[in-house]
């Protein structure tokens, strides 16, 4: 069966599943087409390029925390070599492969699970190369890579208090300001 593998390594079958939502937007004119019609054994995967925190620690033992600014990442697709999925990553890249300078050829991919709230997006994206093609009868998918210049994933809000008031930095700002003084 299809599935998408969440980046905290949840897998959620695609094909049974209606509440994932897997959206391709060209960049340059904004026209957006929901990718649908996924076959037995198409998956999806993703993840950031880099964590989002890194820790060193200084030559006395005490560990320091640093935020990275790399916020790029990456989808793979594994579709069916008869799929229209193939087709349509096959056009794209060879749309990307053959544009001419300046010509705004980016992708924009959005996944949204309406059940769990989940909405991973990528933004700036290009076709990293042509899937190996088992050139055989028995091929099983073709892994189209996705690079993308900036990658988010975002979930809902919990509706506790202590949970929504992290979201409105400045209420965290006032109470430790408060709380130092």
């Amino acid at each position: 069966m299809p599935r998408i593998n969440l980046s905290n390594g949840k897998e959620v079958n695609l094909y049974s599943s209606r509440f994932i939502h897997v959206v391709l937007t060209l960049h340059a004119t904004g026209d957006s087409e929901e990718i649908g019609g996924f076959q037995n054994g198409e998956a999806f995967s993703s993840q950031r390029t880099n964590a989002a925190v890194t820790q060193q620690g200084d030559f006395h033992g005490n560990s320091n925390f640093f935020d990275s600014e790399d916020e790029s990442g990456q989808m793979t697709f594994n579709t069916m070599p008869a799929s229209s999925s193939t087709e349509k990553f096959g056009t794209l890249f060879d749309w990307q492969q053959n544009s001419q300078p300046g010509v705004d050829d980016f992708i924009n991919i959005t996944v949204t699970n309406a059940d769990t709230g989940q909405i991973i997006a990528g933004e700036g994206g290009r076709i990293q190369g042509i899937p190996q093609d088992q050139a055989n009868e028995t091929a099983f998918s073709l892994p189209w890579v996705v690079l993308f210049s900036r990658y988010t994933d975002n979930w809902r809000t919990p509706k506790e208090p202590m949970y929504a008031d992290l979201s409105d930095n400045t209420k965290i700002g006032n109470y430790m300001n408060s709380a130092n003084s």
